[in-house]
């Protein structure tokens, strides 16, 4: 016998010589509605946006008695144009983006996954498949940073690994200590910041209990923003999200929902100017062609920003007989209704007069006039669409629970 492994969990039990046999079986794989992301604090001196401008730079908070200042990597090198200190913190972003091995990533997963560009999955509405992942790229990445002064003489170079053992700065990773099966790739990611120069000085595995107060449930004082670790808060993080058919970003880094005044965007993410008004359109469209537009431009933005680094979307599988056909796995993955009532329906007596087919094996109508389903005699056509309407009725019923935002 052989367990298939299914996102880190066991899904199916089959005997392996269903498993094996093309001619008996066969696998129905969906790009699953959600996303694993390295959730950046822009309050970072160096790859921060928020720590660029100018309304927040230099602005002094208390932690534990004592105090921390917003501080700027870019300003106190000369750089005293905003625009031009926010462009360089996102190309660092660019950079780290650019030095996540996301297929050894999503071979550590044994397969189960598909690179991920932006945080929307590739099975969700408004999916813009003209943006992909950036390539795996550690020379890229290097000149990326070259590019914006960080000298790699200065580092200590350790040739027989192609890394470094100094660093530009330094940074710290957390992670849920219960989702062990990401251990493997954050330190496959840690070991590939260390290449392009930047430091991973600690990676921490909590439970949400400790990871929370630090985060998404952090208590700010006197409209405090999420501080870096050493403060209290968080460096990089690694989180997973359940998107839904209808990619749901509400709150994540829209400017009103700032954790610093009370809402969940506790990634520091402040741009009321550009982002704010994607976000409205993508929320308020009217139609499907709008939602749609609204979705894709949301993800030029997110693949341009890095407000993330979202790293891979899980696949999920379903396993069918070989002879099946005409199923789509995202109907079997959102099909939470309980067809084992469909079926009691769809298999009761009839509940007219009319008399049973006189024969097991009828034959079709052939007639090229009966094109309606009043033109046939049998009452049982019916039923199936009465158990098709309850299956919709039960499904909007279901799908708003399903679309509500997840942890992993």
């Amino acid at each position: 016998a052989k367990w298939l492994r299914e996102n880190n969990f066991i899904k199916y039990f089959i005997r392996k010589n269903e498993l094996n046999d093309a001619n008996t079986s066969k696998f129905l794989t969906l790009v699953e509605p959600s996303w694993y992301e390295l959730s950046y604090n822009h309050l970072h001196p160096v790859f921060g946006d928020v720590s660029q401008q100018e309304q927040f730079l230099g602005t002094t908070y208390e932690y534990d008695s004592m105090n921390y200042t917003v501080t700027s990597y870019w300003f106190d090198h000369g750089v005293t144009d905003e625009a031009t200190r926010r462009h360089h913190a996102k190309i660092v972003r660019q950079a780290m983006d650019t030095a996540i091995p996301r297929q050894d990533i999503i071979e550590s997963f044994r397969g189960d996954g598909e690179p991920a560009a932006t945080i929307w999955p590739s099975s969700s509405i408004g999916f813009d498949p003209s943006i992909n992942p950036r390539a795996f790229d550690i020379a890229l990445a290097r000149s990326m940073m070259s590019n914006l002064g960080f000298d790699y003489n200065t580092l200590t170079y350790d040739s027989a690994h192609d890394t470094y053992t100094t660093f530009f700065f330094n940074v710290t990773f957390m992670a849920p200590s219960s989702a062990t099966m990401v251990y493997q790739w954050i330190e496959l990611v840690a070991d590939a910041f260390e290449r392009i120069g930047i430091g991973v000085e600690n990676i921490v595995y909590d439970n949400w209990a400790n990871i929370a107060p630090r985060t998404f449930q952090y208590q700010p004082t006197a409209n405090q923003p999420v501080p870096l670790y050493n403060q209290g808060g968080y460096d990089v993080m690694l989180i997973g999200y359940y998107a839904g058919m209808e990619v749901d970003v509400s709150e994540l880094y829209d400017s009103y929902t700032w954790r610093k005044d009370g809402g969940f965007n506790w990634y520091n993410w402040y741009d009321p100017t550009t982002y704010d008004p994607l976000s409205e359109n993508y929320y308020n469209a009217l139609t499907y062609d709008d939602l749609v537009n609204a979705a894709k431009s949301l993800q030029a933005y997110f693949f341009d920003q890095v407000i993330v680094s979202s790293v891979l979307h899980p696949t999920y599988s379903f396993i069918t007989t070989a002879n099946v056909t005409g199923i789509d796995p995202l109907l079997l993955y959102f099909g939470m209704q309980p067809w084992q009532e469909v079926d009691k329906i769809m298999t009761s007596p009839p509940t007219t007069s009319s008399p049973a087919p006189t024969t097991s094996n009828p034959t079709p109508t052939t007639n090229p006039n009966a094109t309606t389903p009043e033109t046939t005699t049998s009452s049982n056509l019916s039923i199936p669409y009465f158990a098709i309407l309850l299956g919709f009725a039960i499904t909007l019923m279901v799908l708003p629970e399903s679309r509500r935002r997840k942890h992993f």
